[in-house]
């Protein structure tokens, strides 16, 4: 077991809500690096990893989904710095629970939900690409398809 801060939040919140409070809060170039594996109708799940900058620091969070239901979303983040109150942030985004340090026998704390959070204009611009996009893409290249022609709008106007 390493140290690390662990956040805890419904399965129905999905990795690009994740991601999307990651932009909103900490970094509008954050990157998503998620697979899905479906073994069967009853079992599968979304793992891997969002990398972003908080500060000049560069952080990177593992996340993992039951994609039917049968355990909470995990949020790990290696615990230095600041990585409790970034996990609290997060978590805020959607209520749940957090554990400061997964090494100590602390049962995890309740986090409400901020009800006044929204995600920033270009997480709403993102998410409409994203949304056109062609769904056999994964999220993964469907988020980076989207983030890229959202750097190069200017350049994409000109050659339409």
């Amino acid at each position: 077991m390493g140290v690390n801060t662990k956040g805890y939040i419904s399965t129905e919140i999905s990795l690009s809500d994740i991601f999307n409070v990651i932009l909103t809060k900490y970094d509008e170039n954050a990157i998503i690096d998620v697979e899905t594996k479906e073994y069967s109708e009853d079992y599968g799940f979304e793992q891997g990893f969002i990398f972003f900058k908080n500060g000049e620091d560069h952080r990177r969070l593992w996340v993992y989904r039951d994609l039917n239901g049968r355990e909470d979303t995990s949020l790990d983040l290696s615990y230095w710095n600041n990585s409790v109150d970034i996990m609290v942030s997060i978590i805020k985004s959607f209520g749940g629970k957090v554990k400061e340090n997964d090494c100590f026998d602390i049962d995890p704390i309740d986090i409400p939900k901020d009800e006044n959070y929204s995600h920033s204009d270009r997480v709403k611009l993102l998410n409409l690409i994203i949304e056109k996009l062609d769904k056999k893409l994964g999220i993964t290249q469907r988020t980076n398809i989207a983030s890229q022609i959202i750097k190069h709008k200017e350049a994409i106007k000109e050659l339409l």
